[in-house]
């Protein structure tokens, strides 16, 4: 489980049967791992409070995450997936396209970080992440801000 995508937390822990969990612990990429600090597992175990306490912040964070992902494949002529994480990542067609999200981000005070990360869907894609506490209104300011890099992008005969 990451606790960063699950919980706003630093670090991970690994979940399931007790054989399971040592069959993971045995393995070498878990060998060389070192615990979390003391305040990222207190951050985790707070969030987990969070989720059992106040399961409507769970119910706004999943109908974000739809509502991005329609966003997203609306933008990017792509079918729905089958499974919602509230992190998307977003492919610009080329630099000057890139160029248009980046400003229109801006123009729209949305942090959406265009990341370089070899194991991501591209060499550098933007990376999008809702919460339960972004409203209808961020959502519609990203709609809105995709919307016009594409206009961008085809004034230049493009996309």
């Amino acid at each position: 489980m990451s606790f960063s995508k699950c919980l706003g937390a630093a670090g991970g822990a690994v979940l399931g049967s007790r054989a399971n969990v040592e069959r993971v612990r045995a393995s070498s990429p878990y060998a060389c791992t070192t615990a979390p600090p003391p305040a990222s597992t207190a951050a985790a175990l707070a969030a987990l409070r969070v989720v059992r306490d106040e399961p409507e912040r769970r119910a706004r964070a999943l109908a974000n995450a739809t509502r991005l992902h329609a966003i997203v494949d609306a933008h990017a002529g792509e079918e729905r997936r089958s499974v919602l994480f509230p992190v998307r990542a977003l492919v610009p067609r080329d630099a000057e396209h890139a160029r248009d999200l980046e400003r229109e981000f801006q123009r729209a005070e949305l942090f959406v970080p265009l990341v370089r990360y070899p194991g991501g869907p591209s060499p550098s894609y933007f990376r999008i992440a809702v919460g339960s506490e972004h409203t209808a209104n961020d959502l519609e300011r990203l709609a809105d801000a995709l919307d016009a890099a594409d206009r961008s992008d085809q004034r230049r005969g493009n996309g």
